[in-house]
């Protein structure tokens, strides 16, 4: 092997896994996310960025990102992870796992409990809604359509049994 060889080989092992930062919104057209990413004030590329199955991100311009170059080749790159240090949770307890965004939304699980955190509001759109356990709400419910029931008493559309006129009670809603 030459010098040349050498050093060329010493080049590629050493760019095999680079930081970076993300310089634009991601492209996401086609099959796979690409992100804009920097190296160096002379190096620019678009690589594709590699995400685990089920969870998607959209990474904001400077957020760092862990690029790796297969065989040390820089035209065949791929992003590995990405880290945006503005918005990074802090403080976390061991264990603790957190989905997060800029907004500060977030969900926690940490020990038994799975925790929801909306900057402004939770939207579920499901025919169906299933819970069980007790339900303590803090602050109104509305509904907008439909009936609420208790048992099988409908707030809509149960009746009251010895009820009299003026401003005497009623007896308690009939099933």
């Amino acid at each position: 092997m030459s010098q040349y060889d050498d050093e060329r080989m010493f080049r590629r092992i050493q760019h095999m896994v680079r930081p970076a930062r993300t310089t634009a919104p991601p492209n996401e057209a086609g099959v796979c996310q690409r992100l804009q990413v920097q190296f160096n004030d002379a190096e620019l590329r678009e690589i594709p960025s590699l995400q685990f199955y089920g969870f998607a991100s959209s990474p904001k311009p400077d957020t760092d990102v862990l690029v790796l170059a297969v065989a040390g080749d820089g035209t065949n790159s791929l992003v590995l992870g990405s880290n945006d240090q503005r918005y990074r949770p802090r403080n976390m307890s061991v264990g603790e796992v957190r989905i997060y965004n800029e907004a500060g939304t977030y969900i926690q699980i940490k020990g038994g409990e799975v925790n929801i955190h909306a900057a402004s509001k939770v939207n579920i759109v499901t025919p169906e809604t299933t819970m069980s356990g007790k339900l303590t709400v803090e602050g109104d419910i509305t509904s907008t359509s439909g009936d609420v029931k208790a048992g099988s008493v409908s707030l809509k559309q149960h009746v009251h049994i010895n009820t009299q006129p003026g401003s005497g009670l009623s007896g308690t809603p009939q099933q």
